[in-house]
């Protein structure tokens, strides 16, 4: 099985996500990582996954922006033809989704953290809340690998679907 990880910074999987990676890799799956390129890419390359760079703006809120992040990460979907995608990080839950979704690519979401968009309230909180309900909403499983991250989601009623269970084992 193919999986590709988005998610906005490659030493995120590597610091991070790493047990999962290796268990993916152990398991027999080819892995790919779409993140911007930093000082990690080596190291994840050298565990066996293909890293492939993802031009994005981590905190910034400009709609016009994050529309071009959609169409890259969906030329990336295309080429890559993944047979799942686990998203990490708030751009690449709302973004990963609304580009794998004509793709007919099964997502898997993982909230680990609220970002700039929900910390900084007002407009852009309302709007990531609506933008991460509607992706949420899609039936399946979501993780939340910190734990409280649920009761968050939930509190807010972003995700109507089932919430799977903190990931265990992971650094956070």
């Amino acid at each position: 099985m193919h999986i590709l990880i988005t998610v906005n910074a490659a030493w995120n999987v590597l610091n991070f996500r790493r047990p999962i990676v290796a268990a993916m890799i152990a398991d027999g799956h080819r892995v790919t990582v779409l993140a911007p390129r930093d000082d990690s890419v080596a190291a994840l390359e050298g565990r066996g996954c293909k890293v492939l760079p993802l031009e994005m703006s981590v905190k910034g809120l400009n709609p016009l922006q994050d529309i071009k992040l959609i169409g890259r990460m969906r030329k990336v979907f295309r080429a890559e033809k993944p047979d799942a995608i686990f998203n990490y990080t708030i751009k690449n839950n709302i973004f990963g989704a609304l580009a794998a979704r004509p793709l007919g690519i099964p997502i898997i979401p993982n909230v680990t953290g609220l970002g700039t968009a929900f910390l900084s309230g007002g407009f852009f909180t309302a709007h990531c809340g609506g933008s991460l309900s509607a992706r949420l909403s899609q039936p399946g499983r979501h993780f939340f690998p910190k734990r409280g991250r649920q009761g968050f989601v939930s509190g807010v009623q972003i995700s109507h679907s089932a919430a799977g269970p903190p990931l265990a084992g992971l650094r956070h």
